[in-house]
């Protein structure tokens, strides 16, 4: 007998985990003791309590949003009470398995949520078991929603026979993981040869004027070259950005797929974000390939946003669209993207589809990594009517591509933007140094970037009610919602941080004791310590939107200076929590956190000793401002500005050889952001004095 696959449910009817602890929770020095030993059925048992009346589907989206390892140990007792480790530890065909009673809705997301966290064989093994057992006892029927994760998993453990009986019946797959399965298959990297695997990737891209790879040479998307194709003489300028940071030889690569374009009348503005020196002769080549090239050097690196907006505000063409240094365009890519804005004045923005591919040339298939889709660098926008109402890219480090185009859909509607339905325009390269890679899934986010969808997000909602305008300059002080300093600073400044104290909790809400927290961070950031914000959400609000960090929250973190941050950030730092009860729940979700690093919050009355060991009370004292006579610049700052005068000196040098006519601006950019800089170090460290 198994029981029926459930829409939803109320998961606090559900009988309790055998063994499970109950009894109120522990409080003091007690919830220190708690921390060393999370109780695994307890905290089951909570979460099935508070998640209430909600589906496994809920479960399985909520878990993957936040990245939950608690919510693959929920989905196994909803799908298995009596026995939940058997699911969790399965190992082929179970008999006692193939005769309990089961949901199969919950053993499939549970296959689900391990097959798209899996970073290892075994893991990937344990997912297809979970599968193949709901195949089985479901007769085949499998929900079309999981039925591409199964074949895409069985694929990638190799079971190639398996994945050829499940197509067999399976129609929730799609097209392009059938047939990019298909092409991967004759790939030399899995035992196939070049001339078979380009007939099928010339198949499987619509592209027959690719040109077959010499004899005996290895595929690469830095090989790929095309037939010519018919050009388009006439036609509105177009501009295509592209920024680069310390390029090798894949930018060559990306500037001669542009240059190789159908649509004759473009421009690339290439914009090197202050690369060293040393960079300089990969640069002059990728300007040398074609007039057409513009090479703009940025006085220090500063991002590729503000990059960005600097090519922008120079840029002549009538449409404007964006090429990351390490793609590469079919040659009708600006062909394509520009036909749907030619046709119709109306709009204002069209999407192009991408492939994810490794430098191989071999296709992404991974369930982490959406094989053909649209992304945020190649849009094409209508320069003026997008510039003119919506401005320009926000200037933090991440997320500000995807910020851009929501922002375009939001502020013109609907019908003024086009997402192209055919084949892929551009492939993207993937690979270990990928810039987003380990911050950003496809069901997941960093803390870094999720606070700051937060804040876009709110803002965005007040543009379509027209409550506020979708414009943002270049530099825009102030932002018309706020952030926290971490997302303006690069991935090594940020782990470089030694921070004083972090603050854990969920932070989509406040309540009395996370409000208390929240206070305590800003009072010692404004004393001058660095201070972080940990979120690690609990189990409410499983079902409907994922619920934003609390408004609240993202002010204090700009007016003070708080920082969002990951589990890996601030090593050795005191980590404050609102109740013992989640202290127990941080180091299940994130045993990476040192049981002895984790300390209770104490309440306005209590004093801080009564929830943190001898150790960390000496600590503060160490870490504490005195009033002390400090200097205004400290030796490390004197150096930093020698260091910044220098690159400015260089910026100017590399402008000279490189550009003669950008020299007075790139002159003037580089000492206006040098002084500033200088002036922006001295007024902190001056209040930071007058407020010790």
């Amino acid at each position: 007998m198994c029981l029926s696959m459930t829409g939803s449910m109320d998961i606090r009817t559900l009988p309790p985990v055998p063994g499970s602890r109950q009894g109120p929770s522990v409080a003091g020095n007690d919830a220190m003791q708690a921390v060393h030993a999370p109780d695994l059925e307890g905290l089951v048992e909570r979460a099935l309590d508070r998640g209430g009346a909600v589906s496994v589907k809920d479960i399985h989206e909520w878990g993957q949003f936040h990245n939950s390892t608690l919510a693959l140990h929920v989905l196994a007792r909803l799908a298995h009470p009596e026995d939940p480790g058997a699911l969790l530890g399965i190992r082929g065909r179970d008999p006692r398995l193939e005769r309990a009673a089961l949901n199969l809705e919950a053993v499939c997301a549970l296959a689900a949520s391990i097959a798209l966290k899996a970073k290892a064989d075994d893991e990937r093994a344990r997912a297809l078991d979970l599968f193949d057992l709901a195949h089985r006892r479901l007769g085949g029927a499998l929900p079309r929603e999981y039925q591409e994760l199964h074949v895409m998993t069985a694929h990638l453990d190799g079971r190639h026979r398996r994945v050829k009986s499940l197509l067999k019946s399976y129609r929730g797959v799609s097209p392009f993981t059938v047939d990019g399965m298909w092409c991967n298959e004759v790939h030399p990297r899995f035992g196939g040869d070049a001339a078979a695997y380009m007939r099928r990737f010339k198949q499987f891209t619509e592209w027959p004027e690719i040109v077959d790879p010499e004899p005996g040479a290895s595929l690469s998307i830095d090989r790929l070259r095309t037939a010519p194709l018919p050009p388009v003489e006439r036609g509105a300028l177009i501009s295509v950005v592209m920024t680069c940071f310390r390029p090798d030889a894949a930018l060559l690569t990306s500037v001669r797929s542009i240059v190789a374009q159908t649509w004759q009348n473009w421009e690339l503005l290439l914009v090197d974000d202050g690369s060293e020196p040393e960079y300089e002769p990969v640069l002059l080549k990728a300007a040398s390939l074609d007039p057409r090239v513009k090479l703009l050097i940025q006085p220090e690196n500063a991002g590729t946003y503000q990059a960005r907006n600097r090519a922008m505000a120079v840029a002549a063409g009538k449409y404007i669209t964006g090429h990351d240094s390490d793609d590469w365009a079919h040659p009708r890519r600006l062909e394509l993207q520009v036909k749907p804005m030619l046709t119709n004045e109306q709009m204002v923005m069209v999407e192009s589809r991408c492939l994810a591919v490794a430098d191989d040339l071999s296709l992404m298939i991974d369930p982490q990594v959406a094989l053909v889709a649209a992304r945020s660098t190649p849009i094409m926008i209508r320069a003026d009517a997008v510039l003119g109402k919506v401005g320009f890219y926000d200037e933090v480090r991440k997320t500000a591509d995807s910020e851009y185009r929501f922002r375009i859909r939001t502020a013109f509607g609907g019908k003024a933007y086009w997402r192209m339905n055919k084949g892929p325009l551009t492939l993207v390269r993937h690979n270990d140094g990928t810039l987003s890679a380990g911050e950003v899934s496809r069901h997941w986010m960093s803390t870094s970037r999720f606070a700051y969808h937060s804040g876009f997000a709110r803002w965005h909602r007040a543009i379509n009610r027209e409550q506020a305008s979708p414009f943002l300059a270049s530099m825009a002080r102030p932002r018309p919602f706020p952030i926290a300093p971490d997302i303006t600073r690069t991935k090594a400044a940020n782990l470089a941080i030694e921070y004083g104290r972090i603050y854990a909790a969920d932070w989509s809400a406040l309540d009395d004791r996370r409000r208390s927290m929240l206070d305590d961070a800003s009072r010692r950031a404004d004393d001058g310590m660095p201070v972080g914000l940990l979120h690690c959400p609990e189990w409410t609000k499983v079902k409907g939107d994922r619920a934003l960090v609390d408004r609240a929250v993202l002010t204090a973190a700009a007016e003070h200076g708080i920082d969002f941050v990951e589990p890996d950030q601030g090593l050795d730092a005191p980590v404050f929590v609102p109740s013992a009860a989640y202290a127990e729940l941080l180091r299940f979700e994130l045993p990476e956190i040192a049981a002895d690093r984790i300390r209770l919050q104490p309440s306005e009355n209590e004093p801080e000793i009564a929830a943190a060991t001898q150790h960390e009370a000496a600590a503060d004292d160490h870490a504490a401002v005195t009033t002390a006579p400090r200097r205004t610049f400290r030796r490390a700052d004197l150096l930093l500005a020698g260091a910044g005068l220098g690159s400015a000196a260089m910026a100017v040098l590399l402008a000279a050889a490189v550009q003669p006519a950008s020299l007075p601006w790139v002159a003037a950019g580089s000492l206006a952001v040098w002084a500033a800089s200088l002036l922006a170090v001295a007024i902190r460290r001056t209040f930071a004095r007058t407020a010790a």
